[in-house]
């Protein structure tokens, strides 16, 4: 769950450095995200800031800053789109990926939960990936894609 939000002046730290000229967001306004609400595999532990595309754009517009263009990741959001229809399924959060170390992962608090969330996962890792690649290719393809890049230019 995100935390405190503070003041914007920490949010543009947290989403990059005045140099940068790429980005990469979770976006809070994809399908995966509202599919997933409470599991959205972008609720990563620690979390105090969720960006959609026009928060980012207002962020980084106090740095004279604007989005040249955004473009879907598409690998990458299929994998967070597969990863929060597993937390649907799971004790824990973003099981799967933290296992695959792309990730952190919230295990579940009693040792049974972990092995019912390690069967659950793998057992369901191919139907869920038959869910998520459709899911995100609508979403990608409508502008609702779960992970976008953005690319920066200065004014």
């Amino acid at each position: 769950m995100a935390g405190d939000p503070g003041p914007s002046e920490d949010a543009l730290r947290a989403l990059a450095s005045p140099g940068d000229v790429s980005l990469r967001i979770a976006n809070r306004g994809s399908f995966a995200a509202s599919l997933g609400s409470a599991g959205w595999a972008g609720l990563e532990p620690g979390a105090r800031y969720l960006f959609t595309v026009e928060s980012a754009r207002r962020l980084v517009a106090r740095r004279d800053q604007v989005v040249k263009s955004r473009r879907w990741a598409p690998a990458a959001s299929i994998g967070a789109t597969w990863q929060t229809l597993l937390n649907s399924v799971t004790f824990g959060h973003n099981v799967a990926l933290g296992a695959l170390g792309r990730g952190e992962a919230t295990k579940a608090a009693k040792p049974w939960q972990r092995r019912i969330d390690a069967l659950a996962s793998i057992v369901l890792a191919i139907p869920a990936l038959a869910l998520a690649v459709p899911i995100e290719l609508a979403g990608g393809l409508s502008g609702r894609g779960a992970v976008l890049s953005l690319r920066l230019e200065l004014l």
